[in-house]
């Protein structure tokens, strides 16, 4: 069974579904980016049952970090098969809407325009863009506040806003920010410019979601691993108290230098490891006790030196 056959058949619009979309696209292969369709299933998958379908698989595919080869889908998207992103384009004059639309459209967006503020937010939870272009001045709205409601918007916390505007002064551009703007376009829009603006702030925010999601996969990692683990400055004091089974006792020690929160002799053997881990870049470890008589138990740490030049203690 090739990359193909594995997906054909698939309702397309179940790939939309977060729940279906990970089981289907987060096994190993592509959640590592190491699984590459290549032009000949590239081509089946669009011919065989049209796009309306295969459109559907090529935008959830490219979500989730599936690589295709870059002259098909440039030959796809100049045909109108690949959807580079969703661009829901909130401006109440009728020719930027078009020229817009245009624009987008013949560089593979799909866009959608609505010239009335009061309708933004109906559009914004029916089209689920990926990037969201807000005019500043529209008829039943204030830009400023959509940008906020849409922040508001469970599906809306980190999606890219751009406000389009005709001011360039510095209370407008700071009042965008603090309504929760990605970033902001002055009129008059240069046109050609305008995919490439769209795609690079589409592209950012890929990347930013990819490495918050890893993070957290981490951090649940971590919040399950059983053994302590610190992260140690260079001058021996603790940073961070990464996972631990109690990890409110751990949190005690961050502030705190090695000495204060060790035992003598237990503090002079992990600065000697510190101090091997600086010289040769490898993973040093010692042992030591806690408790006497029957009660004892003895432990070991080890330590890696980061590229930070911050210490894990483990």
């Amino acid at each position: 069974m090739d990359e193909v056959d594995k997906f054909r058949g698939h309702d397309m619009q179940s790939l939309y579904d977060p729940e279906e979309a990970a089981t289907e696209w987060n096994s190993p292969a592509y959640s590592t980016g190491a699984a590459k369709i290549t032009r000949t299933q590239t081509s089946r998958l669009l011919f065989e049952g049209g796009y309306s379908r295969n459109i559907e698989y090529y935008t959830t595919a490219m979500r989730f970090g599936v690589e295709f080869d870059d002259q098909e889908i440039k030959i796809q998207i100049q045909r109108g098969a690949v959807v580079r992103g969703r661009v829901l384009i909130a401006d109440d004059d009728p020719m930027v809407g078009i020229l817009a639309t245009e624009t987008l459209q013949q560089a593979g967006f799909d866009a959608t325009v609505v010239s009335d503020g009061s309708a933004v937010l109906a559009a914004f939870d029916r089209h689920v863009p990926d990037i969201v272009l807000l005019d500043v001045e529209m008829p039943g709205a204030n830009g400023f506040e959509l940008c906020a409601a849409i922040r508001k918007r469970s599906h809306g916390a980190h999606v890219p806003i751009v406000m389009v505007t005709g001011r360039d002064d510095t209370a407008s551009i700071s009042q965008a920010y603090a309504a929760g703007a990605t970033d902001f376009m002055v009129k008059p829009i240069t046109w050609p410019v305008l995919p490439h603006r769209v795609g690079f702030v589409i592209r950012s925010h890929q990347t930013t979601r990819a490495l918050r999601d890893s993070e957290a996969r981490t951090r649940a990692l971590l919040e399950a691993f059983p053994d302590w683990i610190f992260r140690v400055a260079p001058d021996g004091r603790v940073l961070e108290h990464l996972s631990g089974n109690t990890q409110s006792t751990g949190e005690k020690f961050v502030g705190m230098t090695i000495e204060d929160s060790l035992p003598a002799e237990t503090a002079r053997k992990a600065r000697e490891a510190m101090q091997a881990a600086m010289g040769d870049g490898a993973q040093q470890s010692y042992e030591f006790d806690v408790g006497v008589g029957p009660a004892q138990k003895s432990y070991e740490t080890r330590i890696n030196l980061q590229l930070d030049a911050t210490y894990l203690f483990v």
